[in-house]
């Protein structure tokens, strides 16, 4: 009927009966309600997915554009790491006390140059994930409009994802 993927899972949500998890969609009276649901007015449907989410006892989900957040849930894991402080740079001196200072300094430092790349590498390959999802998203349905790639390009740009790594993407999810 032209409807998106999308729209036609919410409607089956909202229209089908949380009490029979296993089967919530036993009769053609469902499937009804769902393209009833599909032809209401905007503001009917927002009413009706507001109870549909109250039967099924869980919280709306947030809308489309979060697909689109900075980092995916598991990136929260991975704080950014603060910078070093400049305070603890040392003068130089000829006491055995301050070259060990320094040495156990330096060795500190390299340690957190090593995390902090660690660190940025985990987050770009978080990103080229969180890509190769909202790809495999957009692809799933089987029709992709000029909205999509549109969004689809804003979000390569933003994460400087390279058109290298984008065509494997679509390699994978194809």
């Amino acid at each position: 009927m032209g409807f998106s993927h999308l729209d036609a899972l919410e409607a089956l949500l909202v229209a089908g009966d949380p009490q029979q998890e296993s089967q919530p969609f036993r009769n053609d009276s469902d499937l009804a309600k769902a393209i009833d649901y599909l032809f209401c007015a905007p503001d009917d449907r927002k009413l009706k997915f507001a109870e549909g989410a109250k039967a099924w006892g869980k919280p709306q989900p947030q809308p489309i554009q979060s697909a689109f957040s900075p980092l995916p849930p598991q990136a929260a894991a991975l704080s950014p790491l603060p910078p070093p402080p400049a305070a603890l740079s040392v003068p130089p001196s000829n006491s055995a006390i301050e070259a060990k200072l320094r040495e156990q300094f330096s060795a500190l430092r390299q340690r957190f140059d090593a995390e902090r790349k660690q660190h940025e590498q985990e987050k770009r390959q978080l990103e080229r994930e969180m890509y190769k999802e909202v790809l495999s998203a957009v692809v799933s349905d089987g029709c992709v409009n000029r909205y999509e790639l549109d969004r689809l390009e804003a979000l390569r740009h933003k994460k400087h994802i390279s058109m290298h790594i984008h065509d494997q993407a679509c390699y994978s999810v194809l």
